[in-house]
């Protein structure tokens, strides 16, 4: 059980990271703008968050 747990905390660990670097990631985009041409999909992920 405690097994279970530690791997549930690593997992929420993990996402609340990879989110928080989506989102920061999202941020940034307008600064590194125009590189890559994806804007409609950023302020659709945008819209999620």
């Amino acid at each position: 059980v405690l097994e279970h747990l530690t791997q549930l905390a690593y997992f929420f660990i993990f996402f609340s990271l990879f989110h928080h670097g989506f989102a920061l990631s999202v941020f940034l985009y307008p600064f590194s703008a125009p590189k890559m041409n994806v804007t409609p999909t950023m302020s659709y992920y945008l819209f999620l968050i």
